[in-house]
């Protein structure tokens, strides 16, 4: 923001306290001692899977993941769980990755059968036995 300030100036409605407000927010910590920029990159979970992120293993990743990804997904793009899925593959201490990608389904829970919730804990028992 301040280094293009010059040139949203001349924007209208441009507030020369924007620059300020915005690196004031940037510089804020939570309760945990933890800065905007950090708490903004821990959303990304492969912020805590790739080695490219300052927080790579730093956090406990769980080894049993199911990713069901509706296709027809307009919220998001499906790059986003084929990383997702892909850096899950690739770290150690992961068993195993269900991806199951469903046909008609957008940003939702979705299944090709069954109910999100019933397929859900049938995996969660597969896991376990």
């Amino acid at each position: 923001m301040a280094a293009s300030a010059d040139s949203y100036a001349s924007l209208e409605g441009w507030d020369d306290s924007y620059a300020t407000a915005w690196q004031d927010d940037l510089e804020k910590t939570d309760s945990l001692e933890t800065d905007m920029a950090t708490r903004v990159s821990m959303f990304n979970p492969l912020y805590y899977l790739s080695g490219t992120y300052e927080g790579y293993g730093t956090g406990s990743v769980a080894p049993h993941w199911r990713v069901n990804e509706g296709v027809f997904d307009t919220t998001t793009s499906l790059a986003t769980s084929a990383n997702l899925v892909l850096a899950l593959r690739h770290f150690s201490g992961v068993e195993d990755v269900a991806y199951v990608p469903v046909w008609g389904q957008g940003h939702v829970m979705a299944e090709r059968s069954g109910t999100a919730n019933d397929n859900l804990l049938a995996w969660v028992v597969s896991c376990c036995e």
